[in-house]
């Protein structure tokens, strides 16, 4: 019986000490496309000021990374780490990458966190919702 105490705070406790909030100010929703040119762009559809929180913690079942979305404190989805990726970098700064399954929208997105997580970057299809402080 001790032993499965035990293992229940052992499991609870690991789980609390690697979960992380994240708050950002600023959320803005681009779409890709292709132009009348044949190049590759990007357009702001909408930018949102307010109370932004993404929630990482590590999956206590396989040590993944998650993290919940919340927009002025109400959840929006959850991701669950699928893939990681190579880190990549985009205008100066690396971010981390990996593919993750969104419960929002029940399929794979990219997410990329830049290494201090000042920005988050989340690739939905041809949707770019990116996170900054």
């Amino acid at each position: 019986m001790w032993k499965y105490i035990l293992l229940f705070l052992v499991s609870f406790t690991s789980n609390e000490l690697m979960s992380q909030n994240y708050y950002f100010t600023k959320r803005t929703e681009s779409i890709k496309y292709i132009d009348s040119n044949g190049k590759s762009t990007s357009k702001v559809i909408k930018t949102n000021s307010g109370n932004f929180m993404l929630y990482y913690e590590k999956s206590g079942l396989d040590g993944k990374d998650v993290f919940t979305e919340y927009i002025n404190g109400e959840e929006i989805g959850y991701f669950a780490l699928v893939k990681k990726y190579d880190n990549k970098e985009f205008k100066g700064k690396i971010f981390e990458q990996g593919y993750y399954f969104s419960t929002e929208i029940q399929d794979g997105v990219i997410v990329a966190n830049s290494l201090n997580k000042d920005r988050v970057i989340i690739f939905i299809g041809d949707k770019i919702i990116q996170y900054d402080k």
